[in-house]
Parts: C-alpha cells; sequence; structure tokens
C-alpha cells in the first residue's frame, strides 16, 4: 500500500541498504520509484530524475534531509526535469547559492493574495516555486559561518598548551632536524586525512562528524570512530587544564614563597586540575554560547603569547647555536625508540583538530569547499607556527643547556607574559574540548545504536538553552580521572 511505502524507503535508507560505494541498492530503487513517488506528484519524480542522472545520489545525504526534498519537490506538481535539469553541471556550493538568490528573490515578489500573483509566478518559471523549498529543507537561513571562520575553529583546537610546555624538552631531546623530520611526517598523516575528509564532508551535506561518519562507514563503523572521536576529545581537555595547572607551578617558582599551590606537582595537577574541569563543564553545560565568545579571547592570547615568546627566543638565540643545535646530543646513532616516541607523542596531537569545521558544516555557507580549504589550511598553518617555535628554541642554548621552561622563561617583554597567557590558552582550549566532546556523545546516543547510552540518559537536552547537560556530565566523569596520571604525558 502507498502508505506503507514512505516508512519503509525511510528504513531501507537509514538502515544504509546500499552498496559499498554508497550508493542504494537497485530493488530499493524499483520500490522507491514504482510504488512511493507516482503518490507523491511529479516534482518528488523529476528531483530523483535529476539525482539519478547526475554525481550525487540523495543517500549521500542524511534520511531526514532527502525526505525533506522529496516532500519539498511534491508540493511543486508541475515541476519537470527540463525545469531543475539547468541546475545540473553546477557545484554544490554554486547551487546552493543559486537556490539562496532565487529564494530572495521569490520572496520579493508580490504577496500571494495580490490577484496578480499566480500568474507571476507561473511566468517567472519553476525556478521561483522550488528554491523556497529546497532552500528551508538545506536550512540556508542559518548558515552564516564563513570558510575563515572554521578555519580558526581548528585553528584554536590545534593550538594548545602542550606547544609553549613541552617543545623545549623534544628539541633537548631529539635535536632541530628529528623534531622537524617528525613534525612532516604529522603534518603529512594529518594531510592525508583531511583530504580524506574532504573527499566525505563533499558528498552531501552533514550536520558533523558523526552524520558525516555514519553516511560514509554505516552505523555501526560510524558510531565507533565517534565514540574514539569523542574519546580523544574528552583526553585532550584534561591534557589542556593540566598544562594551564602546570604553567601556574612555573609561575609560582618565579616568586618567593612556596613553589606550589598544594604541597607537589602532583596533587596541583590531580586536584587544581579536578577543580577547574568541573568549573568549566558547568559554564559549558549552561551555555555554550559562551564557548565561542572566550574562544576569541584565547585565540588573541595565543597570538600575544606566540608573539612574546618567539621574540624573547630569538633575542636570546644565535646562528651559531641553532647550527650545533640541528643533530641529537647523543649522536644519530644512538637515537632510541623511547626519543622519537617521546617527539610524536607531543607533536602529532597538536594536529587533533581537522574535523572541526565537519562540526561546523551544518552552519557554513559553503560546506562543500570551506571543509577541505579549512581543515587542509589548518594544518599547513599550524605546521609553519610549529617549525618556527622549534626553530626559535634550538637557537636560545646548546641542547645540553635548554630546559623544558626556558621558552616560557625567555618571554620578552617578561616572563610573565608567557606563562599568564599559556594558562589562559590551556583554559580556553580544555573548554572548547568540553564543548566538542558532549556533542559528538549526545548525537551519537541520540540514534540510539550504542546499547545502554539511552539508558544514562546522555541523549537527552536539557536547560534554559537547550544543552546536552548529561551528556557533559558524563564527559566531565570521564575526563577527571585523566588528571591524576602523574603528568601530560
Amino acid at each position: 500500500a502507498p502508505d506503507d511505502v514512505e516508512p519503509l524507503a525511510g528504513s531501507l535508507v537509514a538502515r544504509r541498504s546500499m552498496s559499498i560505494s554508497g550508493r542504494v541498492s537497485r530493488p530499493l530503487w524499483q520500490i522507491v520509484r514504482e510504488a512511493y513517488l507516482p503518490t507523491r506528484g511529479g516534482g518528488a519524480s523529476a528531483l530523483l530524475d535529476f539525482y539519478e542522472g547526475g554525481d550525487n545520489s540523495p543517500v549521500s545525504l542524511s534520511p531526514r534531509r532527502w525526505r525533506q526534498q522529496l516532500a519539498s519537490a511534491a508540493a511543486v506538481p508541475h515541476l519537470t526535469l527540463d525545469a531543475i535539469a539547468r541546475w545540473r553541471g553546477v557545484s554544490a556550493d554554486g547551487w546552493m547559492r543559486m537556490l539562496s538568490e532565487a529564494k530572495g528573490a521569490a520572496e520579493a515578489d508580490e504577496p500571494s493574495d495580490h490577484p496578480r500573483a499566480a500568474s507571476n509566478k507561473s511566468a517567472r518559471g519553476t525556478s521561483h516555486h522550488l528554491a523556497p523549498r529546497l532552500s528551508t529543507a538545506f536550512e540556508l537561513d542559518s548558515r552564516r559561518l564563513s570558510t575563515f571562520d572554521a578555519y580558526m575553529t581548528a585553528c584554536e583546537t590545534m593550538w594548545g598548551v602542550i606547544i609553549f610546555l613541552k617543545f623545549g624538552l623534544l628539541v633537548s631531546r631529539g635535536g632541530v632536524v628529528l623534531c622537524l623530520l617528525v613534525l612532516c611526517t604529522c603534518a603529512g598523516v594529518q594531510l592525508l586525512n583531511c583530504l580524506a575528509v574532504s573527499a566525505v564532508a563533499s558528498n552531501g551535506l552533514h550536520d558533523g562528524t558523526y552524520s558525516l561518519l555514519v553516511a560514509n562507514l554505516g552505523p555501526i563503523w560510524g558510531a565507533t570512530a565517534s565514540l574514539l572521536y569523542y574519546l580523544g576529545m574528552s583526553a585532550l581537555a584534561t591534557v589542556e587544564i593540566c598544562g594551564a595547572v602546570e604553567a601556574l607551578d612555573v609561575l609560582l617558582q618565579q616568586q618567593v614563597g612556596p613553589q606550589y599551590m598544594t604541597g607537589s606537582a602532583y596533587l596541583d595537577t590531580g586536584a587544581i586540575g579536578t577543580a577547574s574541569l568541573v568549573l568549566l563543564a558547568n559554564l559549558r553545560g549552561y551555555n555554550s554560547g559562551a564557548v565561542h565568545t572566550i574562544g576569541q579571547v584565547v585565540l588573541l592570547a595565543f597570538f600575544g603569547t606566540l608573539v612574546a615568546t618567539v621574540s624573547g627566543a630569538l633575542l636570546h638565540g644565535s646562528w651559531r647555536n641553532l647550527i650545533g643545535n640541528l643533530s641529537p646530543l647523543q649522536g644519530w646513532a644512538h637515537v632510541s625508540y623511547e626519543d622519537v616516541s617521546l617527539l610524536f607523542t607531543f607533536i602529532y596531537p597538536c594536529f587533533a583538530g581537522i574535523f572541526q569545521p565537519v562540526n561546523k558544516a551544518g552552519l557554513l555557507r559553503t560546506p562543500f569547499s570551506s571543509v577541505p580549504r579549512a581543515s587542509i589550511g589548518a594544518v599547513l598553518t599550524s605546521a609553519a607556527v610549529f617549525a618556527m617555535i622549534l626553530l626559535s628554541i634550538g637557537s636560545t642554548a646548546p641542547l645540553d643547556r635548554i630546559d623544558e621552561e626556558d621558552f616560557l622563561l625567555y618571554t620578552w617583554p617578561n616572563k610573565y607574559v608567557g606563562l599568564v597567557g599559556t594558562i589562559v590558552v590551556g583554559v580556553g582550549s580544555c573548554v572548547s574540548c568540553l564543548d566538542v566532546a558532549p556533542t559528538i556523545l549526545q548525537t551519537v546516543a541520540a540514534d540510539n545504536i550504542v546499547p545502554g547510552l539511552q539508558a544514562l540518559g546522555v541523549h537527552r537536552l536539557s536547560g534554559t538553552n537547550s544543552e546536552p547537560q548529561a551528556a557533559t556530565a558524563f564527559t566531565l566523569a570521564l575526563a577527571i580521572p585523566f588528571a591524576w596520571l602523574r603528568g601530560i604525558q
């Protein structure tokens, strides 16, 4: 019966009854074509013809968005394939811009109750009828972010406390050349990841990382990869806040008086880190809008700290030191696995932000071009910034005299600028991670693919601003134990 076909088609699409290439299986096409579309009008049939003949498959979109488009097109029964075919061959971003412009032109027309409205709309052609409905399905009105917004979001995640606190240790252990080789390797791997993410991110519209992974990998692998990403972001939140506490301890050690807040570095990291996580998680659970304001402040603090620390290192450095520090202190023949492992341990996580543009895909004006440009641009920019920091540290002193906190203590015009700036960067990066992680968990739980998550209530939105407060509390409980693992390593 026709009434049974829509839920059947939706269920099959939701369960990804398709070939590995991502196309709907032919039996499903037959069901949709022969039973469902005749009940929906010519507009839906023409839209499906358009998709079937082009490079994009409707199932590259989420089932909800696909059904929205079919329903929108069905509201225009006189729509023909000729009317919509003129959009074939236009890029996805160009098509969305055309829809938006057509919608604006349609809304500027005379009201529908005007005596000449019906004849005027008919004369203008079909595109003005279709554009408002499809632009609503694509939620174009809510897409306000630019490529630069996505780019800075990715950079904000990559630029954390590790580069200020640990790069001095890395240079002293491996020398400048080995650090740069590891940096290039990590950047190369992440560029390949960016190309892969960009390829699948441009395959339809997605609301975020979880939506993208499920659409391309299926529900099981998509949910699994999303939970791994969630776990990584939860742990990174602890790394950032513990880095801020470590910078606080270095600041105290430059003063006359106690060198630690609680008597030891371990208790400082555990106790102050835990208290800070609780405070920041409550802030995020109350209103995620505050996170974006904090992010802008953190970016200013990062740039200020970066300029001050690099300037101080260069003022204390020399070409002679840099040339002498190119090779490892122990010699190339004695570089151990532990040395190389330490470099990868701290450098690779510095690039953990390539999914951030995907998380903003639902808010980007041109997601198909913004996601690749933002993610690849962030990796290249971060690699250049990290290389500049490693070179400046390598010029400050001979390897056997470089300590991990020297990069902060050499800050121009005063060491306190670097220390306070690092604390601010650590707090802000922690808030950013606490913003992303609960959203991923809440989205995974809402689909009820992973057993037991809904029983914990992490799929619910609550509070005045409809935030994932239960997911935030769960993330907090997961992140706190990491603060007691004796150091960032």
